[in-house]
């Protein structure tokens, strides 16, 4: 929907409006990601995405006249905090919960929503374990396993091509999905078995080791890795130690965070990332939603802070449109609409709140993102 877009492109030529009353109660919508510790990264950027698109809409009148007011919770990467949190947001009265950031939590808080009946909306959950649910869950992240399956097909699209999969245990509900598209896509396409190493608790030497043993023992030359931008950087640092075989290594979206080129030193070996996000955009559009997004933050859009802003546009649809704030009624209304317009391109969602969207081939080359033109 085009609704979102507009306000966003008003707020391009009028930063604020001012003098906006509210005379009405406030609509309030929770937020809980994991904003803290090791895997904050994802959840941090998400928030600043959907604090930006609410204060955006709020400075251009709200939703039907009423304001939004965000409630935003860290839910710490804990299972118990995570419910604990929605929970407390459904009791403040929220119409929906934008979260969670880490597919680690997705099936507890989503069960957990569904048995209060309440909408959940979230940036980053993309375990297949919550695939082909009619339900209250929608996510605006494609499912793991489509993306991994993706990924690989391109990774392995070259005569001769051997591949390790590398992934981090600790989120095991996404890797684990993107190692099951990556053995299904091996099996079915070549005469080898699928070759993995999985790490737990970050990359260290002892891990560099096993890699190194495997890559040697079994001739591989590409790597396709399930991490997030700090341990793909430590994995490419130790990798570059290994000068016995030249390796093509390509990251899942899960690394593709603003500074990964400068955690990758690409002298040995051969970088590759995938995103939903295009840095390189140079449109009218996405230059409007930078600039804003920076004079706010003092960053830049990312591909989480963008997912951020599309749950928020879906979301303010259904708000807009909706005969009622019922999780029903949302449901539906978020169901009826055939396509919503994002920073970047469109996005979708099938019949069961699972999202489509285009995904972005770059390489990293001397600490920059050059974009693959597929």
């Amino acid at each position: 929907m085009k609704k979102l877009l507009i306000l966003f492109l008003t707020a391009i030529a009028s930063f604020s409006l001012a003098g906006c009353k509210k005379e009405k109660e406030n609509i309030l919508i929770g937020f809980s990601a994991t904003l803290t510790g090791t895997y904050s990264e994802v959840g941090v950027s998400e928030m600043y995405g959907v604090e930006f698109a609410i204060h955006l809409i709020n400075e251009n009148g709200g939703v039907n006249g009423r304001q939004l007011e965000l409630i935003v919770k860290d839910d710490l990467f804990d299972e118990t905090t995570a419910i604990e949190n929605d929970n407390e947001l459904i009791d403040k009265g929220v119409v929906a919960i934008i979260g969670h950031s880490l597919s680690q939590l997705g099936v507890s808080t989503v069960q957990n929503i569904n048995e209060k009946d309440k909408l959940m909306i979230s940036p980053s959950i993309g375990t297949d374990a919550l695939t082909g649910y009619n339900d209250y869950f929608f996510r605006v992240v494609p499912t793991a396993y489509d993306e991994g399956a993706l990924i690989t097909s391109m990774a392995l699209s070259e005569a001769g091509s051997k591949a390790l999969f590398i992934y981090d245990n600790d989120n095991f509900a996404l890797t684990g999905n993107h190692k099951r598209a990556f053995d299904d896509y091996v099996n079915e396409n070549f005469e080898y078995q699928p070759n993995s190493y999985g790490f737990d608790n970050g990359i260290d030497s002892a891990d560099y080791d096993n890699i190194k043993t495997l890559v040697i023992d079994n001739n591989i030359n590409t790597l396709v890795v399930a991490a997030n931008s700090l341990n793909a950087g430590n994995l490419s640092f130790l990798l570059e130690q290994l000068t016995t075989n030249k390796l093509n290594i390509h990251f899942t979206s899960w690394a593709s965070s603003q500074d990964l080129p400068t955690r990758i030193s690409s002298i040995v070996h051969n970088y590759y990332s995938y995103s939903f996000f295009n840095q390189f955009d140079v449109s009218e559009t996405f230059s409007g939603y930078n600039n804003l997004f920076f004079e706010r933050y003092g960053r830049n859009l990312d591909m989480m802070s963008i997912f951020g802003i599309d749950t928020v546009n879906a979301l303010y649809h259904a708000l807009e449109s909706s005969q009622s704030f019922d999780s029903n009624d949302l449901k539906q209304t978020l169901l009826g609409a055939f396509n919503y317009d994002s920073v970047q391109g469109s996005f979708s969602f099938d019949e069961n709140g699972d999202v489509l969207r285009a995904i972005y081939q770059f390489e990293i080359i001397d600490n920059t993102y050059f974009l693959i033109d597929n």
